[in-house]
């Protein structure tokens, strides 16, 4: 009987995606909003993307043509806090560094397939 384990590790970067920052707004009392003054195009960068994955496999097979496949995965091993955007407030005064809200995933199940159960 055949069996396989199989393990790897995937490590995704990017450098981080041009921002056009806004550097102050003017109120607006005819639509009681603020309009956001823009500095120049792109001339900030979000934090760089880092993650790094592993993943481990066990194949199994099973009668004529069955076999079962485990698995356990784990995403973004270093439980890092990648940027997603910048987010203002109202009156955009104040602004802050948003990241993803969902950071590590652990997961685990088994694969079936099914060819032949002896008849």
């Amino acid at each position: 009987m055949i069996q396989f384990l199989s393990a790897g590790v995937t490590f995704h970067y990017a450098t981080g995606r041009p921002e056009t920052p806004v550097i102050g707004a003017v109120y607006r009392p005819e639509g009681a909003y603020y309009e956001p003054i823009q500095g120049p195009i792109n001339s900030e960068r979000l934090p760089d993307f880092v993650r790094v994955d592993a993943t481990l496999s066990y194949f199994l097979p099973f009668g004529d043509s069955n076999s079962a496949v485990f698995y356990f995965s784990v995403s973004n091993v270093l439980d890092r806090a990648n940027a997603v955007r910048l987010e203002y407030s109202r009156d955009y005064s104040e602004r802050r560094l948003r990241t993803s809200d969902y950071r590590r995933f652990i997961y685990f199940g088994v694969g079936l397939s099914i060819g032949s159960l002896g008849t």
